[in-house]
């Protein structure tokens, strides 16, 4: 990795494609771009202020890199959470259902959580079996398995293979402070990046991606303010609103009268839940219900005493007690939001406000929804859930800014006025600026976030990749066609200009753009990185 520290004052930089962030999002990007010969620049932002207090910092990491480290539950999307529902305004992702199936595998594989998933012939088999054996024909499902994975870091992890890449080049260092667009509004013309040291990086790149989180996503786009007066895709006011996550918390005691089937598993002495009880589509659909999860945990009281009775050689007598650590999905809030504050950090950029908001109906949903396992428990004679109901809406309520990663501030849609970004995540009526990770996500779904915005980044690469590849297709056809050819004429000639003219006009930022493309793709694979000047 270079260290930006170490360039000259205003170094001009002028990849192809320039990523922004070397989080979870940006590193499996430039690992997909690895080896595919088209050069990848990576500007990696420098750590927050030491000098902030511990808990701010640890904050600062979480949302403005990306979420660097990758752990918690690996689940994909449910069809269901992937779906546009009535009773959840403003839902719906603007994919196939199978848009990103071919993608989990490959972001499980990244991140090395293949050994830890759960994939063996006994594990399969007690996924068929109910969690709770009368509980199996209740509006709660057991058919998903957690599947964790120990925290990890892509960029760190696969470091070799990223220093083997000649055509990437990862900068330290390099926090981007500002976008300029070309006169029209159209495209991205250029990227300001700034040193701690104050020295300034000018990046031209023909496409660029944003991957560093919702916070900094948001604050970038609202503080480019050159040409686009209320920021950069602001037009329709929905650059930092949708502020989302998971919502999480611990209540009530399950008493359950026969034990149930396989709730834990043990790895480096930690437990970990693994199978989640989950309100059913038919169920969400006709009580207009978000998706919840709820997992059984045992009280560590119980564990200690059994585990004590165990080695004095004694049985414990069963209690089956459990509390209920429930993760619910947030609704979409257009005022739950992240704005701009009057200060300014040590960058000159504006520092952000988060005003992350939940709605008096995510707290009706909750208590509803727990309402209905305790009637299932004692419909079926399972048991009991002794709750409060209305301690569900209050410590929802006095949640605070959630500790897991921050989602939404520029969503995906295919309508802009109401989203950010299209479904390959392309900034709305601009060609060459994407954003991905956290910040394109339109509903906050059940489970943590990570594998989902590391499979969408895996998928916007496949799709940058193929742009470049349309891109080269002209120019490339015309070559053949004169190695073929007679000595020109005036047809070839005019075949000539017409293929010029394409390239040059499907590039961003006009003709000078189009020209500074082509050298770059007739010059030869840059070992050191991408070109400076």
């Amino acid at each position: 990795m270079l260290d930006a520290a170490d360039l000259p004052d205003h170094q001009l930089l002028t990849p192809p494609i320039c990523i922004v962030g070397a989080g979870a999002a940006g590193a499996a990007m430039a690992l997909e771009f690895a080896g595919s010969g088209i050069e990848v620049l990576v500007l990696d932002a420098c750590q927050p202020d030491t000098q902030a207090p511990r808990a701010s910092i640890r904050h600062a990491l979480k949302q403005t890199l990306d979420s660097r480290r990758y752990a918690g539950r690996c689940l994909p999307l449910s069809d269901m959470e992937l779906a546009a529902r009535r009773h959840l305004p403003d839902s719906g992702w603007p994919l196939a259902a199978d848009a990103l199936a071919a993608y989990y595998p490959r972001a499980l594989k990244l991140s090395e959580s293949e050994a830890s998933a759960v994939s063996h012939g006994r594990d399969l088999a007690l996924a068929r079996l109910p969690l709770i054996a009368d509980l199996a024909d209740s509006p709660f499902e057991c058919q998903a398995l957690d599947r964790y994975n120990a925290p990890i870091e892509l960029r760190r992890v696969h470091r070799r293979r990223l220093a083997a890449a000649a055509n990437v080049c990862m900068v330290g260092n390099a926090t981007v402070t500002g976008l300029g667009l070309n006169s029209a509004g159209t495209a991205v013309d250029t990227v300001i990046a700034q040193t701690p040291d104050h020295r300034r990086l000018v990046i031209r790149a023909k496409t660029v991606v944003l991957a560093i989180g919702a916070l900094e996503t948001a604050r970038l786009l609202l503080a480019s303010r050159d040409v686009q007066r209320d920021g950069i895709g602001n037009g329709h006011g929905n650059v930092g609103r949708y502020l989302l996550s998971p919502l999480k918390g611990t209540l009530g005691m399950v008493h359950l009268r026969q034990p149930p089937v396989a709730i834990w598993r043990r790895e480096r002495s930690s437990r970990f839940s693994r199978r989640p009880l989950s309100l059913n589509a038919d169920t969400q659909n006709r009580l207009q219900l978000p998706a919840i999860a709820l997992r059984l945990r045992t009280l560590d009281t119980d564990d200690r005493i059994a585990a004590a009775l165990t080695r004095l050689g004694r049985s414990a007598a069963a209690q089956h007690r459990y509390r209920i650590d429930w993760q619910a999905e947030q609704r979409p809030t257009p005022s739950s939001r992240v704005i701009l504050g009057g200060s300014h950090d040590a960058y000159g950029r504006p520092e952000w406000v988060i005003d992350w908001q939940t709605s008096l109906a995510d707290g009706e949903s909750l208590r509803r929804s727990l309402g209905l396992f305790d009637e299932a428990l004692r419909a079926c004679g399972a048991g009991s859930f002794d709750h409060d109901p209305a301690a569900a809406s209050v410590t929802m309520a006095h949640t605070g800014i959630p500790d897991a990663c921050l989602l939404g501030s520029a969503r995906m849609g295919r309508d802009p006025r109401n989203s950010v970004v299209d479904g390959d995540g392309r900034v709305h009526g601009l060609v060459n600026l994407y954003v991905t990770g956290p910040a394109v996500f339109p509903t906050s779904g059940l489970d943590d976030p990570m594998l989902t915005l590391t499979a969408l980044a895996l998928r916007l690469a496949d799709h940058l990749k193929q742009r470049e590849a349309r891109a080269r297709l002209p120019e490339v056809s015309l070559a053949r066609a004169y190695a073929r050819s007679e000595p020109a004429t005036a047809a070839p000639r005019r075949s000539e200009r017409a293929a010029a003219a394409l390239l040059e006009s499907d590039q961003p930022g006009g003709s000078a753009a189009g020209r500074s493309a082509t050298s770059v793709r007739r010059s030869r694979p840059n070992t050191r990185g991408p070109r400076t000047r």
